[in-house]
C-alpha cells in the first residue's frame, strides 16, 4: 500500500482548498416574518392562557356545559386550528424539521381534531342554552361553525 506525499505548500503559505463559506446575514424579509411568527406564538398563547383561566376561576359556572364549550372551543379553534395552518409555514420554528408531505399529513390531522372538538364544543352550547344567538359572540359562533 502505497501512501500518498501530502499536498504541498502554496507560494503564499496559505492552504486554499477551495470558495471560503460565507455566512450571509438573514434578509429583512425573513427577519420580518420571524417576528411576526413570534407576535403571533404569543398572542395565541395569551388568548388559550385567558380563556383558560377565566374557564377556571372567574366563571360560577365552573364544570358545566359553559365551562367545556370553552375548553372544546379554544383547544379546537385557537390551538389545533390555527397551529394547523401555521404548521405549512416555512417560519414556523417546530415543523421546520418536518418535509413538506409530513407537514401536509400534520396540518391534516390538526385540522380534523380541531375541528371535532370545536364542533362539539358549539353544538354542546347550542343545545343547553334556550335564547341562540342573541349576541355578537353567539353569531360569530355560528358563523365560525358554518365555516368550520
Amino acid at each position: 500500500m502505497v501512501i500518498p506525499p501530502p499536498p504541498r505548500m502554496p507560494e503564499n503559505g496559505n492552504y486554499a482548498p477551495g470558495p471560503a463559506i460565507v455566512n450571509e446575514p438573514p434578509s429583512s424579509f425573513l427577519i420580518v416574518m420571524n417576528i411576526t411568527n413570534i407576535i403571533t406564538q404569543l398572542l395565541l398563547g395569551a388568548v388559550t392562557c385567558c380563556a383558560i383561566i377565566t374557564a377556571n376561576f372567574y366563571l360560577p359556572f365552573n364544570g358545566t356545559a359553559f365551562s367545556t364549550h370553552i375548553y372544546l372551543c379554544v383547544i379546537g379553534y385557537v390551538v389545533l386550528m390555527t397551529q394547523a395552518i401555521l404548521s405549512l409555514s416555512p417560519f414556523t420554528g417546530w415543523s421546520n424539521t418536518f418535509k413538506h408531505q409530513d407537514k401536509k399529513t400534520i396540518h391534516l390531522v390538526m385540522q380534523i381534531i380541531g375541528s371535532i372538538l370545536a364542533i362539539t364544543g358549539s353544538m354542546i352550547r347550542i343545545f343547553n342554552v334556550a335564547a341562540h344567538f342573541q349576541s355578537a359572540h353567539g353569531s360569530l359562533g355560528i358563523l365560525a361553525l358554518i365555516f368550520t
